[in-house]
């Protein structure tokens, strides 16, 4: 007998209500629909906001899918010859934290350029010369 003959597909309701996992489930399954759906609003200036957000979609469909059917995560990671679905996830999530790891880490070099830029206009535009010593005079 195989992996994927071992491993039922389905649960059915009354099954998921007596295994007491429905309340971590609707909870986990909120808390993906909420933070995706803050990712996907829109901020001024994004290049990439498509990419963002079809990476995001992708990402809150895996993880729902995880919650409600994690023996199809198992069978999948059979399929591509990973031992475990919990070991299909963390190699998921190990590549989304250094996909935001960069993300995060280009975006603080942006802004800290802008803040540069912002300071030396400010200090340029705020200079106080002596009486009788201004350049345009």
């Amino acid at each position: 007998m195989t992996l994927i003959t071992a491993l039922p597909l389905e649960m059915d309701l009354v099954d998921l209500l007596i295994s007491g996992q429905w309340l971590i489930k609707t909870l986990l399954v909120v808390m993906i629909s909420i933070a995706g759906i803050f990712m996907l609003r829109s901020s001024d200036g994004d290049k990439s906001l498509a990419v963002r957000r079809i990476a995001t979609l992708l990402f809150m469909l895996f993880a729902i899918i995880a919650v409600l059917q994690p023996l199809l995560v198992s069978r999948i990671a059979f399929y591509l010859g990973i031992g475990r679905g919990a070991d299909l996830v963390l190699y998921i999530l190990t590549v989304a934290f250094f996909a935001n790891l960069v993300t995060n880490y280009r975006r603080t070099i942006y802004l800290e350029q802008k803040n540069t830029d912002i300071a030396r206009s400010i200090a340029l535009n705020s200079v106080q010369y002596p009486e009788g010593r201004h350049p345009e005079a």
